[in-house]
């Protein structure tokens, strides 16, 4: 489940215009806002793995908004060359908002932190210690 949706980046990026009549022909097709989207929740996955158990299920509120402005970061990226300082500014804010829920600066509300971190492997039970033959000896 995605983090925002279309709708909350083109009402986000007519906020960037100005421009209440905003017609949805001048963004980029739906495949390009779902592209930028996805790459936004993937970094705050990223981002927040080893802290939050994630993806979230219930989107918060705050990382909903985060969503919004990386995604519209991306959009401007593809659209073009140069992000309008507006954008950036909204990009690091967001950047900075992972950083400190990362660091347990800021929390989110109902949302607990994982109590320990994961920790990744590539053995696999043949190069355990403790495999299935010494465990079963114990059993």
């Amino acid at each position: 489940m995605a983090y925002c949706t279309s709708v909350d980046l083109i009402k986000r990026r007519r906020l960037v215009t100005g421009i209440a009549q905003k017609t949805t022909t001048e963004l980029p097709d739906d495949d390009i806002l779902t592209e930028c989207i996805s790459r936004a929740d993937t970094d705050i996955d990223r981002v927040l793995e080893e802290v939050f158990d994630v993806p979230f299920l219930i989107v918060p509120t705050l990382i909903k908004f985060i969503s919004i402005d990386l995604s519209i970061a991306y959009i401007y990226e593809y659209q073009s060359d140069k992000i309008p300082a507006l954008i950036e500014q909204w990009r690091n804010n967001a950047l900075r908002l992972l950083e400190d829920l990362y660091l347990g600066k800021i929390t989110i509300a109902g949302v607990s932190r994982l109590s320990t971190s994961r920790v990744y492997t590539n053995l696999d039970s043949d190069d355990l210690v403790f495999n299935n033959d010494l465990w079963d000896t114990y059993n």
